[in-house]
């Protein structure tokens, strides 16, 4: 090495293959360093993994361990309390077992006296057949039969009392039955007497019509053919149909019949009745469904301006709600 330290410039390619195993060994050197740190962080990851594994087991393993120890006091416990369940069980049906014991002793004591108590009586019965005692038994039947007398006028006092009872109820229910039929009769007479009204001014009603329906036909027969209507109408002194309603307007009126349903004491017509009054000395009628007919009072609601809401004066109030009544009006047309 000497001779080479001193001369190898002078080797050819010495330098050059020293070099290259100089680096070779720093290459190898730096790759097995490398590759050692590689297992080494390797090593220390598997390391924390198993670390963390084992953490976990042991935390499993720990709440595995608590939950039996749980289970383990529940279970002691519940042991526990169905011990003292059947302890407490126990002394109370040891606790009746006694108390029927004693029942069932007292009441067989009972019944042992009430046996001797009647022996001894049957034996006094038996022992006492001598004369006082027969007296005594004689003295005994006559009460029962006193009391019996007694008892006999009671129930027949009673009877006589029921009967009485029974007549004063049969006479009353007799004045009643009378006072409903004459009740009935006069409802009747008024219903068929306001029906005949009614009968009557319909005819009316229907006889005008029926006229006014003839005089249109005739109006429009002697009219179909004229020249000069108005002089026609002049004529046969007939009104046109506007001279009609400007009539009407200046004083005439028009009968309306209308039924109307009741809502919170109150009834809205149609039209405005004239003057505010409804006919019939203002009434309205319902007749339910048993026939009785009522005339209720209405009047006329002044908190509507039109004219056409009437107030009406039941007995109580809301006793017609939800009810039909008829009501009888003039109004003027329109």
């Amino acid at each position: 090495m000497s001779v080479l330290k001193q001369d190898k410039s002078l080797v050819y390619g010495l330098t050059g293959e020293l070099t290259a195993l100089v680096q070779a060994d720093a290459n190898e050197a730096q790759l097995r360093a490398a590759a050692d740190k590689a297992n080494l962080e390797k090593i220390e990851s598997e390391e924390s993994t198993r670390g963390s594994e084992i953490t976990r087991v042991e935390g499993i393993i720990s709440s595995n361990k608590n939950i039996s120890v749980s289970v383990d006091k529940d279970l002691q416990s519940n042991i526990d309390g169905l011990e003292s369940t059947i302890n407490l069980n126990k002394a109370a049906a040891e606790t009746a077992i006694n108390l029927v014991q004693s029942n069932l002793d007292s009441e067989i004591k009972d019944t042992n006296k009430d046996v001797s108590d009647l022996n001894d009586r049957v034996d006094n019965v038996l022992s006492n057949v001598d004369d006082a005692a027969l007296d005594s038994l004689s003295e005994v039947v006559t009460s029962f039969q006193e009391a019996d007398g007694n008892l006999n006028k009671a129930i027949t006092d009673l009877a006589a009392l029921r009967t009485s009872k029974m007549i004063e109820y049969k006479e009353e229910s007799d004045a009643k039955n009378a006072l409903q039929d004459k009740e009935t009769v006069r409802v009747e007479n008024k219903v068929d007497t306001e029906v005949s009204r009614l009968d009557k001014g319909l005819a009316s009603e229907v006889s005008r019509a029926q006229k006014e329906e003839a005089l249109k036909v005739a109006i429009a027969a002697n009219l179909s053919d004229l020249a000069n209507i108005s002089v026609a109408r002049t004529n046969i002194d007939v009104y046109s149909k506007d001279e009609v309603i400007a009539a009407i307007k200046t004083g005439g009126s028009v009968l309306a019949t209308e039924m109307v349903t009741v809502s919170n004491d109150k009834i809205v017509f149609t039209e405005a009745p004239k003057g505010g009054r409804v006919l019939n000395f203002m009434t309205v009628r319902h007749i339910d469904t048993e026939s009785r007919v009522w005339d209720i009072q209405v009047t006329l609601d002044a908190g509507d301006a039109s004219g056409k809401t009437f107030n009406v004066h039941a007995d109580t109030a809301g006793q017609f709600d939800g009810k039909s009544v008829m009501g009888q009006y003039d109004y003027i047309m329109a």
